[in-house]
């Protein structure tokens, strides 16, 4: 290779490294075409903990239908059954022979029962309150599966995000690789036959390209685990290769109001609602282990029973209750005063342990909500000042095209390999930079969003 041949090569490279920094990428091969949305789209239905938190709802969900029923429906239970007797010998001067009894041929007789069982009609809203108590758990976590997928899709954002940007940078560190070889042949070609300074030159030019190899397999093993962790989160199978197709785009949360953020926390804050919740479960547990101490009334169904039989013998049907044919509907009521048992009027122990769990609550409660404004303020600065560092970080790495562009314009012959060298390294250490910093921004937007439990 000539030594003409050997610089064009290298300004080849450089070329490549403006069109790289100005934006350009290339596609992967023999990859699947995946936007955002259809990561997200796919995440829901195929990620295993989607899918577990969707049967977990599920079965929720049938866990309150259940106790909805136990609290508003009698038990009512309907019984039936047949049996077949065969008679093959009548004892002498028995009781049967006596009376005549007529020998079973192995005709059926049928039975059917209907049975409701006794049911509280009243129990002074102890019964209700810890109905509530249940409802209140099944909407909770209602609000939680809905969590659930926003932070699943937060995941996928941010991890197809940081792929996107694992990509560029490994296209960096290629371009680095290639370059660095460019040099090393140039510095070849033109090497002396005894010249010591050429010597220098060359074990440098050695060193600059096995760092950025190093720096290469690096980058490759941070874009390989991506890779692996968005295959994860999209149950897809290992090594699935895509082809991200949509843009990252940097959006500046520009001027926030930390106390319009806090009153918005107050409302959506996940933390905040589950707090708020606990506080209401220790006032309703209060309040019935105080009816428990009072001698309320309770109003019972004490039940019913009704039976039909038939006997194929006989020919004929009956139909009875359980009280020798009458038919009655009665409701008792009974008063009880727990006195020295647990809980009890005179035993105030459950009393005072419920009340101190509750105070323990309300100051938790209480510390949460001051603590969340310097949460806010504190996730609010980080943000201000990730986006300051960006601005800067822009600023750099346009300085540094500039200055490798300013170096690789003048001419051929007048390139010095260890400016150009410095040239690059600057600009792919501000590109990393700058990439960095942008998928820090996204990640700090999506903690300040998850914790107010809204999009900004």
């Amino acid at each position: 290779m000539t030594h003409f041949n050997l610089r064009s090569k290298l300004i080849l490279y450089s070329l490549f490294w403006l069109c790289l920094f100005c934006g350009e990428s290339t596609s992967a091969a023999k990859a699947e075409n995946l936007s955002l949305e259809q990561a997200i789209d796919r995440a829901i239905l195929k990620n295993n903990e989607s899918i577990a938190a969707a049967l977990n709802i599920k079965l929720t969900k049938m866990n309150f239908t259940e106790t909805w029923q136990n609290f508003y429906l009698p038990q009512i239970t309907l019984s039936a059954g047949a049996v077949s007797e065969y008679t093959f010998h009548i004892l002498k001067d028995s009781p049967a022979a006596t009376q005549g009894a007529i020998r079973d041929k192995g005709a059926p007789r049928a039975r059917v029962d209907l049975n409701i069982g006794e049911y509280t009609l009243f129990n002074s809203w102890r019964d209700k309150f810890q109905f509530d108590l249940s409802k209140l758990d099944y909407l909770r976590e209602q609000k939680r599966y809905d969590e659930f997928i926003k932070a699943l899709k937060n995941r996928i954002i941010s991890t197809y995000y940081q792929m996107s940007l694992n990509q560029k940078k490994l296209e960096v560190a290629q371009f680095s690789v290639k370059t660095a070889q460019a040099v090393v042949g140039l510095i070849r070609s033109r090497k002396g036959l005894s010249s010591n300074q050429d010597d220098i030159d060359s074990e440098s030019a050695n060193i600059d390209l096995n760092d950025a190899k190093q720096e290469l397999n690096s980058v490759k093993e941070q874009f390989v685990g991506g890779s692996w962790q968005l295959n994860l989160l999209l149950g897809d199978p290992i090594n699935t290769k895509y082809n991200l197709t949509s843009e990252f785009t940097y959006q500046p949360i520009g001027r926030i109001v930390p106390t319009e953020i806090f009153k918005q926390f107050l409302k959506t804050g996940p933390s905040y609602i589950d707090s708020k919740n606990e506080l209401i479960r220790k006032d309703t547990e209060l309040l019935i282990t105080q009816m428990s101490r009072l001698p309320l009334p309770t109003i019972t169904f004490s039940g019913l029973s009704l039976s039909y039989s038939q006997n194929s013998l006989k020919s004929s049907s009956e139909f009875s209750t359980s009280n020798g044919g009458k038919m009655n509907i009665s409701a008792g009521m009974q008063l009880s005063l727990p006195i020295l048992a647990s809980g009890g009027f005179l035993h105030s122990r459950t009393m005072q342990q419920v009340k101190i769990s509750k105070e323990i609550t309300r100051i938790q409660h209480q510390f949460l909500k001051n603590d969340s404004l310097r949460e806010i303020l504190t996730r609010i600065k980080e943000l201000d000042s990730v986006e300051k560092n960006i601005q800067l970080s822009k600023r750099s790495l346009d300085s540094s095209i500039k200055l490798l562009n300013s170096i690789v314009s003048g001419g051929l012959n007048n390139i010095n390999r260890l400016e150009l060298r410095d040239a690059l390294s600057r600009a792919r250490n501000a590109q990393f930079g700058y990439y960095d910093l942008l998928l820090q921004h996204r990640n700090s937007k999506q903690d300040l969003e998850s914790y107010i439990g809204v999009s900004l």
